[in-house]
C-alpha cells in the first residue's frame, strides 16, 4: 500500500473515531434530557451498538483489507494504523 493511500486510510478511521465520539456524546445529552441514567459503558451509552460484537474497519477494493476490529474488549488495528479512543469529559 502506497503512503499516500495509508495516510487516506488514516484519516478516514481518524474521522469514524470522532462521529462515534460524537454520537455517544448526543446518546448522553439524550439520556440526561429523558432522565435516564447512563454508565461508562459504550455499550449501555450508545444503545444501537448492543446489537453488535465487532467494528471492522477495512478498505473499499474488492478484496479488502482489514484495517482495525473494535470489540466490547479489544482493539486491533492491522500494521501501519492506530486507533485513537476519546475520553468523554461530561
Amino acid at each position: 500500500m502506497n503512503e499516500e493511500k495509508q495516510k487516506q486510510l488514516e484519516s478516514i478511521a481518524d474521522r469514524l473515531l470522532e462521529k462515534a465520539a460524537e454520537m455517544n456524546s448526543l446518546a448522553n445529552e439524550i439520556y440526561k434530557l429523558i432522565g435516564s441514567s447512563c454508565t461508562d459503558e459504550l455499550e449501555e451509552s450508545v444503545p444501537t451498538l448492543k446489537e453488535y460484537t465487532k467494528i471492522v474497519v477495512e478498505t473499499e477494493e474488492e478484496n479488502s483489507k482489514t484495517i482495525a476490529s473494535i470489540t466490547a474488549d479489544d482493539i486491533d488495528p492491522s500494521e501501519g494504523f492506530r486507533v485513537r479512543m476519546t475520553p468523554r469529559y461530561d
